[in-house]
Order: structure tokens, then sequence, then C-alpha cells
């Protein structure tokens, strides 16, 4: 009887014990971001719900990673419309997965904006000031593209001005470069250099001739 009892009791203790070394080993494993760790537990006990309940853990945080890299590799590659299928998570997973969208969202959405204004400004089509509100970096984008656009509008006025004067025979109208700085100066003095030396001669023959 107590052999049958000591052969009972090691019987009973490696079927708990090896299941329960498995996910320990598993369990530490998975702390570490290693998630390779294999449970080989085909017990339909207490014990062996355990261990499916740890494969079912370890595999959707296996499958979120997945959906996350695979974002982030999108992201690398300039596929920045990629987004992750959070339907395919429950709980914290699925919002997990949804925090990542929002965050490429977030980030994106005004990059693309920029991008769009860039393009239209260097083809000569002036859009109308950002009235979206950003936040931190983005909102001094936002606020960098704005001044482009109003010096770009202010260009062309002064430029407008100047061809409307000529036409209406005002030679000697002139547009103030000391609006602007960087080279935007230069660009308004040669206009009004060129006016200058068209219209002298003009005034000097208008003189003689009177």
């Amino acid at each position: 009887v107590l052999i049958i009892f000591i052969f009972f009791s090691t019987w009973v203790g490696s079927k708990i014990d090896n299941p329960i070394i498995q996910i320990a080993a598993a369990s530490k494993a998975m702390a570490r971001g290693d998630l390779s760790k294999k449970i080989d537990v085909k017990s339909d006990d207490e014990i062996g719900d355990m261990a499916k309940s740890f494969k079912q853990m370890s595999g959707s945080i296996s499958n979120v990673l997945d959906e996350v890299n695979m974002l982030i590799s999108s992201a690398t590659a300039g596929k920045l419309d990629a987004r992750g299928d959070s339907g395919k998570f429950q709980g914290e997973y699925a919002n997990m997965v949804k925090g990542t969208n929002q965050v490429l969202d977030a980030v994106i959405n005004p990059l693309n904006m920029t991008a769009e204004y860039v393009d239209r400004i260097s083809k000569g089509d002036i859009p109308q000031i950002i009235t979206e509100e950003y936040k931190g970096d983005f909102n001094e984008i936002k606020n960098n593209i704005n001044q482009c656009i109003d010096v770009m509008n202010s260009l062309l006025a002064d430029t407008n001005y100047l061809i409307d004067a000529s036409k209406s025979g005002e030679i000697e109208k002139r547009s103030d470069e000391n609006k602007y700085i960087g080279a935007w100066p230069d660009l308004i003095s040669g206009v009004n250099s060129m006016l200058a030396s068209v219209s002298e001669p003009i005034t000097d023959l208008r003189k003689v001739l009177g």
C-alpha cells in the first residue's frame, strides 16, 4: 500500500508540476518579451484549462504585435494609409490597435495637409489659410504655412499693384520692399528697379518734349 501511495503521489505530482513548470517558464520568457516558449499540456483538468488560457493569451499578444509591426513596416515604407484591423481583437487588445491607428492619424493627417498645401503653393495655387486646430509641433507647422500663404498673397498684391499702376500710366508707383525679409525684398526691389529703368527715361523725355 505504501508503495502504491508513493507511486500515486509521484504520478500526481508530475501531472501537476510539469505543466506549472512550463507555464512558469513561459511567463518568465513573456516578461522578457520572448513569446517563443511553447506549452505542451494536454490534460483536461483545471491545470489544462489554465495552460490553454495562457496559450490563448500568448497568441493574442503575438497577433497584436504582428499587427503593430505591420503598421510600423508600412509607415517606414511610406505607405501612410495603412491601418490595423482592431476588429480582429477583443478588449484592451482591440484598444491597443485602435490607439496605434489614432497615433498614425494624429501624425499623418497634418503631414498630408502640409504636403497638399506646399504642392499647391509650388504650382501658384495659393490656398486659404489653415483654420483647423493643431497641437504642439503640428501647430507650429500650420503657423509657418499660414505665414507663407500671407507672404505669397502680399507679393501677389504688390505685383498686381505695380502692374495696374503701369497700365494706368502711373509709372512712378513703387511697392514697399521693407515689408519683407529674406530673399523677398530683393524680388520687390528688382521689380521696382525694372520700373525705374523704364520710367526715368520716359520722364526725362516728357520733360524735354514739354
